[in-house]
């Protein structure tokens, strides 16, 4: 190969590389802000979400499900972005299970059933977004709340939901990740409960 043919080879290669390297720190980046959204203390502290490993994972799977219902919704690369990002998550399961000591033929099957209930849960939260009956408040207190909820908890995370999907919905999820719009979108959802952001 003549050798300005193989600059340009490399040119084009370390291109790619350098491309493939920023999506996947955009990617990591994302789900660092998803899970620092998800472990806010007003869900615990105001709504009475409970501050235990199911609680926790509740919380991350809901917000994981909302930026990925719109990621999904933008394209060949949001549908891309989508898939790393549930690839991330059920990775950080992997290891926060191996962390809690958790064997090796155990945690397969334990990511499996982390799967089910991120895909069940997902298929619940979208077709009671669709609807105006008070659906979306008895899908969180059924999966986020185990059934037993601190009175118009529900409701209110609820409303918080649905503020939240309505400012995803205005975002180009694809340059949100260098402008800190989905930060902005996850403090004017909080807002819209009446709750001030807190570290």
């Amino acid at each position: 190969m003549p050798v300005s043919r193989l600059k340009t080879a490399w040119s084009a290669l370390r291109g790619q590389i350098s491309a493939r390297s920023e999506r996947i720190d955009q990617v990591h980046d994302l789900y660092a802000e998803i899970v620092s959204q998800a472990r806010k203390p007003n869900f615990y502290r105001e709504l009475g979400v409970a501050d235990k490993l199911d609680g926790r994972f509740d919380l991350i799977v809901l917000h994981l499900f909302l930026v990925a219902k719109q990621l999904s919704a933008q394209g060949e690369k949001g549908k891309e972005t989508e898939q790393n990002l549930l690839g991330l998550f059920f990775a950080d399961m992997d290891r926060s299970l191996r962390e809690l000591g958790v064997g090796d033929l155990s945690v397969g099957k334990k990511i499996r059933n982390m799967a089910e209930a991120y895909f069940g849960r997902a298929k619940a939260y979208e077709e009671a977004l669709s609807k105006t009956d008070g659906s979306l408040a008895e899908a969180i207190r059924r999966n986020v709340y185990a059934g037993e909820a601190p009175d118009g908890a529900p409701e209110l995370l609820a409303s918080y939901v649905q503020a939240l999907d309505d400012e995803l919905k205005a975002v180009d999820m694809q340059k949100g990740f260098k402008n800190n719009a989905l930060s902005a979108c996850f403090a004017r959802a909080l807002h819209h409960m009446g709750f001030h952001e807190t570290p």
